[in-house]
Order: C-alpha cells, then structure tokens, then sequence
C-alpha cells in the first residue's frame, strides 16, 4: 500500500461518514421535532399541576428519549448507509475519475494522484438543519421556563346573616324558657341541617325557604 492509496482511503472513509449522517439527519430530525413537542407538552403538564420535577431525574428522562429517538432514526436509514467501496465511486463520479479508485482498489491499476482538493459533493443545507435544532432549543426552554398559570383563589362563601340571626334568637328563646322545648329542639336541627349543606347551596332557592 503506497501513499496515494492510504489518502484515498482516507478521503474514501471521510465520505462515507458525511454520507451516512446525512442520511441518520434526514430520519433524526423530525423525530427530534416530535420528541421536542412531546417533552414541552410533558413538563409544562406537570408544571402546570404543581408537581415537582427533579432535576437529575427530568434530565435523564429527557435525553433517554432522544436516544431512543436517535437509535430509531439510525436503525431506520441504515440499509442506506454507504461503505468505503461506495464512497469512491462516489468520488469517481463527482471527481470524473471514471473509475480509476475502483480499479486501483482492486489492483487492476495504480492509484491516480491525489489532487489538492478532494471535494466529495455532499452538501449539508444549515437552513435545514436548523430548523430541528431551533424547535428542539425551544421546546426545551419554554417547557421548564415558560410562566404556569396562576390557579384562582378559591373563594369562601360566607353563611348567610339570617342563620346567625336565627341561633341568636333560639339561644334566646332558650335561656328564656318561654317556648316548647320540641319545638325549639325541631328549629334548632333546622337549623344545623342548613348550616351543614354545601356553601353553594346558601344561596339557592331552597335554602332562602327554609
């Protein structure tokens, strides 16, 4: 193995590697979107609800989940993968080698010079990348950051006036002893009973009634 062979080789190896993570990208990027919306809709819920989120514990969740994100996205666009053989015909096409890394790979020829430049051809568009890792950062941030609505005050309701009047009056008719006992007892569990209903039925037609 000679010196243009062992940078062949490399330049070989190189693309490939871009050549597969572009297409591990092209799986990995909406399922990152996705994963991204779920987590903000996840922590924002249980925000949201007042429960408590361990740091360690969320952080783990997190990035266990785009693992599995990023396993499934490799396992999906791996048949595509492209080895070292692909990448030089890759180089022979966008390099007009006509085949000349092949053949010298497999011994038929000697290994062409090595040009000063080595383009391979393979472009990563940033707009395209961005757009995940925008959606991702956001996500991640709005979750943990954005403010939790404030749950209204619950609000008391108080007895009505009338049934404080109406205990004043039996206490009096009681020390007093002028009225019949089972009728001040009957009153008097009325009473209790209405002091005992749900403080939103104070008000309701019934109660004002009785």
């Amino acid at each position: 193995m000679n010196a243009s062979s062992t940078v062949w080789e490399g330049h070989a190896a190189r693309a490939a590697r871009r050549w597969n993570l572009a297409w591990w990208l092209q799986a990995f990027a909406p399922a990152a979107g996705l994963v991204s919306l779920a987590v903000f809709g996840t922590v924002f819920y249980f925000r949201t609800q007042g429960h408590a989120l361990p740091g360690g514990l969320s952080a783990a969740v997190i990035t266990s989940a785009y693992g599995l994100a990023a396993l499934w996205a490799w396992g999906r666009v791996k048949r595509r993968f492209a080895d070292r053989a692909d990448a030089m015909v890759r180089l022979e096409s966008h390099l007009r080698l006509n085949n000349a890394l092949t053949a010298a790979s497999q011994g038929v020829t000697a290994w062409p010079a090595v040009p000063s430049t080595v383009d391979d051809g393979l472009r990563f568009r940033s707009s395209w990348l961005a757009a995940p890792a925008v959606l991702t950062t956001a996500c991640l941030l709005l979750a943990f950051l954005l403010p939790v609505p404030e749950k209204a005050a619950a609000v008391t309701i108080p007895p009505p006036q009338a049934l404080e009047r109406a205990d004043a009056i039996l206490k009096t008719l009681e020390a007093q002893q002028v009225a019949d006992p089972a009728e001040l007892e009957k009153a008097r569990e009325q009473l209790e009973a209405l002091r005992a209903q749900d403080p939103k039925e104070y008000y309701s037609h019934h109660s004002l009634e009785a």
